[in-house]
């Protein structure tokens, strides 16, 4: 089994960098971690995996999904989404089947490989924003917007974001009492604070300054750096803001148009994502319990048994906890919302034991809970929640999580 395993913590590894070369690569790369898993655990019969209770709640919410399919009114279109869906619940197995399997080595490489792989990016954007285009030469086709190797997608800084607490958290398990990577975490998460800004990402900023805040408020080594770090962010990007033009008008401006604009209208949301709101609630309405099913919001966005205002077309709602109602209805909802009420009692305990001063989770685990904390949080425009991309951004700290969970005992982390 050693080279089966060996194949998986090296694919693993590879995530960060395939993220960022494409969806494809990315999943193809959970695909092949799939297989090999599953076949490590069938000739090892170590069925325990299966068993563990992240496994059991994910099983149950797919179930859901599958079920919502073959009730929607396009049952093979909507399988397309929800079948393949198991792939990434297995992936986050995968994690926890590695670190049991060779922690060290797994630890220290993929460190290494997201380090790499965020200086680079880090590099590139700054590049990019001073000369025009990236580093091979391309441009993007909106002149003031910094996408890196992205090139036409605006992901660069939704990766960032979302991939920084995890980053924070391999910098502190791998820098303790280490000056050179003390040094290193200063240089990078500056770095990359500011480039999330320069990327004119809005939801992306805002998930970075949640983020922070949700670490330095919970962990316990390093506030005075971690501080100084976000201190100086701060200065770099008032100062960026104040020279640049289209930054100001982006960032600042333009949202305090649009907020005066939903204030005067009493309304809380712009005419778009009103639309696509009260299209969805419409959908949830008339399908309560396991709603449209996955992935068919599109389908269904023009129909005029739902279409509330002129721009409910689109692929999906823009808000994850919106297109899981209006998508998997009550049943899927509350799988869901279960799970996040479980993760926020976690870190209410977490809270109350570090002000107790008793057993808590460590400096790593809370870091990794900082990625799912941004990933689950509800009051902000998302990506589909079937998207192949979005959702290994979203199951790979759920691995590193319930693994440090199981470990706790022992001390692992």
């Amino acid at each position: 089994m050693y080279k089966i395993d060996n194949t998986i913590l090296y694919l693993i590894c590879l995530i960060p960098p395939a993220l960022v070369a494409g969806p494809f690569i990315a999943d193809s790369f959970v695909v092949i971690i799939n297989i090999l898993f599953i076949y490590a655990i069938f000739k090892q019969k170590k069925f325990e995996y299966f068993k563990k209770k992240f496994f059991i709640w994910f099983s149950l919410f797919y179930l859901v999904l599958i079920i919502s399919s073959l009730s929607s009114e396009n049952i093979l279109y909507s399988l397309k989404s929800s079948l393949p869906y198991f792939r990434h619940g297995i992936f986050a197995l995968s994690i926890i089947y590695i670190i049991d399997q060779n922690k060290d080595k797994f630890l220290n490489l993929f460190f290494k490989i997201l380090l790499i792989t965020f200086s680079i990016l880090a590099f590139d954007g700054l590049f990019q924003y001073f000369m025009g285009f990236n580093i091979f030469g391309l441009h993007h086709s909106h002149p003031d917007r910094i996408t890196s190797f992205f090139v036409q997608e605006l992901k660069l800084g939704s990766f960032l974001a979302r991939m920084m607490p995890i980053v924070i958290a391999f910098l502190i398990y791998f820098g303790t009492n280490k000056k050179f990577y003390i040094f290193l975490s200063v240089i990078l998460i500056i770095l990359v604070d500011i480039l999330i800004f320069i990327s004119m990402e809005r939801s992306a900023f805002f998930l970075t300054m949640l983020s922070i805040i949700f670490i330095l408020f919970f962990t316990k080594k390093y506030k005075l750096i971690r501080l100084l770090c976000f201190t100086a962010s701060v200065i770099v990007i008032v100062t960026l803001t104040i020279k640049n033009e289209a930054l100001k008008d982006r960032m600042f401006l333009h949202p305090i148009k649009a907020l005066t604009q939903t204030i005067e209208k009493k309304h809380v949301l712009t005419d778009v994502h009103d639309s696509l709101y009260k299209t969805s609630f419409k959908m949830f309405e008339q399908n309560k319990i396991l709603g449209i099913g996955p992935k068919m919001y599109r389908k269904h966005s023009r129909d005029e048994r739902y279409q509330v205002g002129s721009s409910s077309f689109n692929t999906h709602p823009h808000n994850t906890y919106i297109q899981l109602l209006a998508e998997t209805g009550l049943i899927g909802f509350a799988i869901f919302i279960l799970f996040v009420i479980t993760f926020l009692f976690k870190t209410f305990l977490h809270f109350k034991n570090l002000v107790l001063k008793k057993n808590h989770l460590s400096d790593f685990s809370v870091c990794i809970m900082a990625a799912i904390f941004i990933n689950i949080w509800p009051i902000i425009p998302t990506g589909n929640f079937f998207n192949n991309w979005m959702s290994i951004v979203y199951y790979l700290p759920l691995g590193f999580y319930f693994s440090s969970l199981c470990q706790q005992e022992k001390s692992i982390y």
